[in-house]
């Protein structure tokens, strides 16, 4: 790996339509992939492949959860709502962009002595946008 990639996600942010998101355990973003059609004519001996439409994918983020926090019931108030717009920024400046709507609350660790956690899952609807800082 070159030097100064490692960690990369320390000091990510999130932020869920204009809301900060606190205590965010760690983040899993949009796995972004682009169709493909077959598009081989008749007595042809090699296939001939066209890219389709671009799927934005899922997004995750996983919290120490609280329901205290104002952030985290945000979350929560968003299920079954429309996409709102979510912003990813790295420690570099770097940020990814994209509307998104909630398909899933997930709380876990509701044990003696263990921290209670929420996977917050995200399907991302159109394009992903990535700025790089100057």
């Amino acid at each position: 790996m070159p030097a100064g990639t490692p960690f990369i996600g320390n000091l990510a942010t999130v932020t869920v339509n204009s809301v900060s998101i606190s205590n965010v355990k760690d983040i899993t973003p949009p796995n972004i992939s682009v169709g493909m059609v077959e598009a081989t004519p008749l007595g042809a001996t090699v296939k001939n492949k066209l890219a389709a439409l671009i799927d934005s994918g899922d997004f995750t983020v996983n919290l120490w959860y609280d329901p205290a926090d104002t952030s985290h019931a945000g979350l929560e108030a968003l299920i079954g709502d429309p996409a709102v717009p979510v912003l990813i920024t790295l420690k570099t400046g770097h940020t990814l962009g994209f509307n998104a709507f909630v398909t899933g609350f997930d709380i876990t660790g509701l044990g003696t002595e263990t921290p209670v956690e929420a996977a917050v899952k995200f399907a991302v609807t159109g394009l992903v946008t990535f700025t790089h800082p100057a």
